[in-house]
Formats: structure tokens, sequence, C-alpha cells
């Protein structure tokens, strides 16, 4: 355990850099100065053995990662953002992060009330396993967060919770990318993308409904007494609605198109939308407020 700016951290008393693939060897280490390297990764490759955790806990660190980040099969958790103040910068520009499939695990958790700015060409969710509670990001931090990045639900037969994002403080969120909902055979939260419990939620980008055939694969389940906001199009999926609210007021900029098979729409919430829908199915089901500012075609409400 120690500082990445120590070198008695590493072995060979060489701190990692440019070109490195860099694997902590099962134990914790600090994050506290910015890197730039190839890759952060626990896996085993001898002599390193697998597991191990990168903190970052220190304000105004930036992370460059020209390659990926992965995560072990046996992980329970890899990235840990627990600064208190600041900024931490993740930047994983060629990433396309794999998810995982053991029980329990966490890819990244952020804790800390830090802000933090996380970029990657995107993540999908862990493939078809009965492992529950596998998130990609788990927030519990107060701090503004913003994800650069496509997020796709994972591939879920297990029923329980495990959606890949997971915002449950109250605090300012925004996603800049596409966001669709995961399949599966009978996955119920295990096939969510995106869960929102509290706070705001700014996304500038399109929704889709997954293929999950339990009808729980949505783009974004949204239990939030907060305001959401997307700029984008909303279609439903074969079998999974793109959205469900329940509470809340949600504000969208785009179009609305119902799935083959299931709602774009469904809200218990105030919803209000600029834009055209069209009800391929039905587009919206809803128990609450619904005012459209645009051209319906079709279906529109079942509620």
């Amino acid at each position: 355990n120690g500082n990445w700016s120590n070198t008695a951290t590493w072995d060979g008393g060489t701190l990692p850099g440019v070109g490195d693939d860099v694997r902590p060897n099962g134990f914790a280490v600090t994050v506290d100065q910015n890197i730039d390297v190839v890759s952060l990764r626990n896996t085993a490759f001898a002599p390193a053995v697998a597991g191990g955790t990168f903190n970052f806990n220190t304000s105004a660190v930036t992370a460059n990662i020209s390659g990926n980040i992965v995560m072990d099969t046996a992980a329970t958790s890899f990235i840990q953002v627990t600064a208190t103040t600041g900024l931490v910068t993740i930047n994983i520009p060629n990433g396309a992060i794999a998810g995982m499939t053991l029980a329990n695990s966490t890819m990244i958790s952020y804790s800390g009330n830090c802000n933090l700015t996380f970029t990657c060409i995107s993540f999908v969710g862990g493939a078809l396993s009965s492992a529950s509670n596998v998130t990609f990001l788990s927030k519990t931090s107060t701090g503004v967060f913003i994800f650069n990045g496509n997020i796709t639900g994972r591939a879920a037969s297990n029923p329980g919770v495990g959606p890949s994002m997971i915002l449950s403080t109250a605090s300012t969120n925004t996603i800049n990318g596409n966001i669709t909902g995961g399949g599966g055979a009978s996955g119920t939260t295990g096939s969510q993308a995106v869960s929102i419990s509290a706070g705001n939620l700014t996304i500038n980008g399109n929704l889709i409904g997954g293929i999950n055939s339990g009808g729980n694969g949505f783009a974004l389940a949204a239990t939030t007494n907060g305001t959401i906001s997307i700029v984008g199009s909303i279609t439903g999926g074969s079998t999974s609605v793109a959205i469900s609210q329940t509470v809340g007021t949600m504000n969208i900029t785009g179009n609305i198109v119902g799935g083959s098979g299931n709602n774009a729409i469904s809200t218990g919430g105030i919803l209000n939308i600029t834009g055209n829908v069209t009800g391929v199915a039905t587009a919206i089901n809803s128990s609450g407020t619904i005012t459209i500012t645009g051209t319906i075609t079709g279906g529109t409400s079942n509620g």
C-alpha cells in the first residue's frame, strides 16, 4: 500500500509513466498526482497478482489513460474516488469498457464529495450472468458529476439489483452520450442502464429501450423528486420502455417514438415534451401530467 508519487510503492523504485500498464498487485494505491499511462488493471500478470485498488483521494488530479481500465473477474472493487474537494478527472478517450460478472462488484465507487469528470467511448454492462449487484459506477457523492460516453445496460438473467450506473444522492449529474437499456432473459433492475433515485440529471443524447424479455431493460429508471432534462430522441424498445419515471419533473427536447412492443416512456410524474410524438405501439403510458409541444401521430397515451 502507498502513494503513487512514492517510488517505494513500486517494484524497481520507478514511477509508472507513458507506455506502462499499471497493476496494484493486490495492494491499495493512492493516486496523489497527475498520471499518464496506457492502462489501469488489477488482473494478474506475473509477478503481479490479481486484485488491489486505485484510490483518487486528492483534489485537482487528472488521470490520462490511453488504453483502458480492466477489472479482474474475481475482484469486487477497483477504482475509488474519495477526494472531498476539488475536481478529479479521468480521461480514457479510447476506452470501450466491458462490464464485470462477479456478484457485489463495482468498477468505480464515487463516494468523495469532490467533482468528477469521467470520459470514455462507452461502457457496456456485464455479459449474461446470474450475478447480482454488478455496477459500473455507483455514486454516493454530493459532488458534480459529468460522464462523457455511451452507456448500455447489461444482459442480465438475475432479478437482483445491478444497473450499470447508480446515482443515489442529491447532486447535479450530466451524461453526454447515448443510453441503451439492456437485454437478458428475465432480469429486472439488472438490465437497467442508468438508475437515479435522488438529485438532478441532464442527458445530452438519445435513449433507447432494451430487449429484456421481462420488460425491465430501461435506459433510464428515475425515482428522484429532482428534475431530469433530456436533449435527444426517446425510442421504446422491443420489450422495454426507454424511460421509467415514477415522480419528479422531466423535460425532454426531442422526438418520442413508441417501440415495436412497448412504450417509449412510462411516467407517474410531470412530463414536458418539446418535439413530435409517434405511437408505433403506444408512445407514452402516463398516470401523471403531460404537456406536449409538437405534432402527435398515432397512439400517444394509455394513461
